[in-house]
């Protein structure tokens, strides 16, 4: 059985997973070159995330499939983003992403109802 690759970034420290405090956008980076298998990541919490970030982690982390970026300050590029390179996602939680306007949320709907 393949093992499931999953990273936590956020200030909960959980057994099972690899939680990091005082995130930043150059952590990301360097955990996603290393972590190409990775097949779930929560952002929790991490306001430095940008929409030029999704981009690197989804060309870098192909399986991806779980993303959490509950209470992020992500906006309606990054979710564009979302639609674009994650078509085989099965989780995306987008909790608290107030900077997010809900047409492109349903346009994010749309493009990747398959996998959702």
């Amino acid at each position: 059985m393949r093992s499931r690759h999953r990273v936590v970034m956020n200030y909960k420290d959980d057994s099972n997973d690899i939680a990091l405090n005082n995130f930043s956008d150059i952590w990301l980076r360097f955990l996603v070159k290393g972590c190409q298998r990775l097949e779930s990541l929560s952002l929790l919490w991490c306001c430095a995330v940008s929409s030029h970030d999704l981009v690197i982690v989804a060309n870098a982390c192909r399986d991806l499939k779980v993303l959490d970026l509950q209470d992020c300050y992500v906006r309606d590029q990054g979710l564009k983003i979302i639609g674009i390179y994650y078509k085989e996602q099965k989780e995306l939680n987008l909790y608290f992403c107030e900077r997010i306007n809900d047409i492109n949320i349903v346009e994010i709907i749309e493009d990747c109802r398959k996998s959702l």
